[in-house]
C-alpha cells in the first residue's frame, strides 16, 4: 500500500462524519478537491473525474450540481458551471478556452462539449504529431463555449466550439450543434436547426 494512503488511514479525521467516503471518492474516483473548487451539497457521482491541469480556481462548480461526467481542464482552460447543473454519465466536457454552464441546465449521457477542434487542422501539424504518437489539443483551435441558464441537451448531442445556446432552450437528442442556438427554442439535427420556438407557457 502507498505508503501516503498508511499514513492517510492512521489520521483522526477518519473519525469525522463523511471524511472515509472523501477518502473513497480521491481514492477510486480520481478527484482531487484541491484542484477544483466547488460549492455546497454538490454531489459527485460514481463516474464522475475531474483533471484540472491547471489552478484550483480555473475549475469553478456551483452548488446543489450533480455530476456523472468526465471534466478535461487543460493549463491554459476555464470551466465554470453554476447552480443545481445536472450532468449524465459519459458526458465529456473538454476545455483549453472557456467553457460556461449556467444554472438550472441539465445535461444527459453520452454528450460531448468541448471549445476545441481536438486535433489542428493544418496537415503538417497532424503529421508531427502521429510521428510523435502524441496528440495535443493545445495545438488546435479553440472558441469559448456559452451554455446559458435553463437549457436542456438530449443524450448523445455534440456542441462544437464557438457555440453559445440561449436561455431555455433544447437540444434534442444525437444533435450536432455547429452554431448559436437562440432561446427558448429546440433544436435536432445534424447539422442542427431550429425546429421550433417553445411557446410562452413552456417558458414558465
Amino acid at each position: 500500500m502507498n505508503k501516503k494512503i498508511k499514513v492517510f488511514l492512521k489520521n483522526p479525521l477518519l473519525g469525522i462524519p463523511y471524511a472515509w467516503d472523501v477518502f473513497m471518492i480521491v481514492l477510486n474516483r480520481g478527484l482531487y478537491f484541491c484542484s477544483i473548487k466547488t460549492g455546497r451539497r454538490t454531489k459527485m457521482q460514481t463516474h464522475f473525474r475531474c483533471y484540472n491541469y491547471g489552478k484550483k480556481k480555473q475549475v469553478k462548480i456551483g452548488y446543489h450540481c450533480k455530476l456523472n461526467c468526465l471534466i478535461l481542464c487543460e493549463e491554459n482552460g476555464r470551466v465554470e458551471l453554476g447552480n443545481h447543473v445536472s450532468i449524465g454519465k459519459n458526458t465529456l466536457i473538454e476545455c483549453t478556452n472557456n467553457i460556461k454552464i449556467g444554472s438550472c441546465t441539465r445535461i444527459s449521457q453520452n454528450v460531448v462539449i468541448r471549445d476545441n477542434n481536438s486535433h489542428p487542422i493544418q496537415i503538417s501539424k497532424r503529421k508531427k504529431q502521429s510521428l510523435k504518437g502524441i496528440a495535443d489539443i493545445n495545438e488546435s483551435d479553440s472558441k469559448p463555449v456559452i451554455i446559458e441558464d435553463d437549457v436542456w441537451i438530449g443524450w448523445g448531442a455534440t456542441i462544437t466550439k464557438g457555440v453559445r445556446i440561449g436561455r431555455g432552450s433544447i437540444v434534442a437528442e444525437r444533435a450536432l450543434v455547429t452554431k448559436d442556438v437562440p432561446e427558448y427554442c429546440i433544436v435536432g439535427g445534424v447539422p442542427a436547426n431550429v425546429i421550433r420556438k417553445l411557446s410562452e407557457n413552456e417558458r414558465k
